[in-house]
């Protein structure tokens, strides 16, 4: 052997299997192991990070959501090349957890589209191209009736996309608008469009929980909370107000209530408990806490050099900093509002607090004071008696 040669090391029996044994069954076991035991077992050596890493690529591969979802895979990819358009919900929700079987999509769930009001022509252009209906009992025409919302809102709620919408009723979607692909008189393949005035990842960000809180866009799969969500099973209740009009929350809300039964997620509200893997802190739309499965086009490199995304910035805060509503875990807001808030309102407590105690100790000297002049009046009283 030479002196500057690398010593071959025996394959292990795992690593025998993985390579001898069949590729679908291979792929099979792959989509059966969680994807923490997945991310441990590739960091084993290196030919076993090789090994995960090419199946790790086929099973979330999101060239092949588009060429199972869509007919022009160049169109989407320029369609969901910026953030004005998303894809979201429970399809995408499933890509992410591998219970969205080969990619193939049921004709019984519907695809669910996030737009800004500002990229409905794009959005109609595509449609039309890739053979989508609209299909209403209530109106005929899908612009008609965007423009009659825009005609019941009020002018100064119509923000534009960079104004702050801080209401979780500004953030709230239009919709859903159903269309669908016509085959032989019966609708196949249905996508719910949900029409949003602020930006669609504000939207996303406003659901209930954390566990629905996956979108594509950018031309990237995107996870906000995947250790939370894929690693403990755990989804933390975010929503802060509840609109009557959503019906986009409350239909998401309800389909992953039946998911998360039988996929054994388990959804936070009100809880005194810490946890303390939880995604908080500052952080943005492609930090290190996210989970991003970019798309990877035709004649593009395997594995791409680089797919970071340095995305908007939002900050997440839990039942601590003393800002979450109602049955809510966390707070997701811009940076620094909340916080702010947060330490005016320590600053109020704390000036209450001193208020409280100066107020008290007047009060006790008030009762001290009154009682020894009781005291005095009667001894002084009951001298003179005498």
């Amino acid at each position: 052997m030479l002196a500057n040669s690398v010593p071959f090391t025996p394959l292990s029996q795992i690593e025998k299997f993985l390579l001898i044994s069949n590729h679908e069954l291979v792929k099979l076991i792959f989509c059966r192991l969680p994807a923490s035991v997945v991310i441990v077992l590739g960091k084993t050596n290196r030919r076993l990070q090789f090994i995960t890493r090419y199946f790790m690529n086929e099973i979330w591969n999101l060239r092949t959501f588009y060429r199972q979802v869509f007919y022009d895979e160049a169109g989407a990819a320029e369609l969901l090349a910026s953030g004005d358009v998303m894809l979201y919900g429970p399809l995408v929700f499933r890509f992410f957890d591998k219970t969205m079987v080969a990619h193939v999509w049921d004709a019984a769930e519907a695809l669910d589209v996030c737009v800004h009001v500002q990229a409905l022509d794009k959005l109609v252009d595509f449609m039309s191209r890739e053979g989508f209906f609209f299909n209403s009992h209530e109106t005929v025409s899908f612009i008609g009736a965007i423009n009659k919302e825009l005609a019941n809102i009020r002018p100064w709620k119509l923000k534009s996309s960079g104004e702050r919408n801080a209401s979780q009723k500004d953030r709230s979607a239009w919709g859903p608008y159903n269309f669908g692909r016509l085959i032989q008189r019966n609708w196949y393949q249905r996508v719910r469009i949900h029409v949003v005035r602020c930006e669609p990842y504000q939207h996303i960000l406003s659901l209930h929980s954390t566990a629905l809180m996956h979108f594509i866009a950018w031309n990237r799969a995107i996870s906000i909370f995947p250790r939370s969500t894929f690693t403990s099973r755990v989804s933390f209740v975010a929503s802060q107000e509840e609109v009557r009009e959503d019906k986009t929350g409350r239909s998401f809300q309800k389909w992953f209530f039946a998911y998360a039964k039988t996929h054994k997620i388990r959804l936070v509200g009100l809880d005194h408990r810490r946890y303390e893997r939880a995604e908080l802190g500052k952080r943005y739309i492609g930090d290190q806490r996210s989970w991003i499965i970019p798309y990877v086009g035709k004649g593009d490199d395997a594995i791409p050099k680089t797919h970071t995304l340095h995305g908007p910035h939002f900050e997440v805060l839990d039942w601590t900093s003393s800002t979450t509503r109602a049955d809510s875990y966390i707070r997701i807001g811009e940076p620094e509002i909340w916080r702010s808030v947060q330490i005016h309102r320590a600053a109020f407590t704390l000036a209450l607090i001193e208020f409280n105690s100066f107020s008290n100790a007047f009060r006790s000297l008030r009762r001290a004071a009154t009682s020894h002049w009781s005291r005095i009046r009667f001894s002084t009283y009951h001298e003179q008696n005498n």
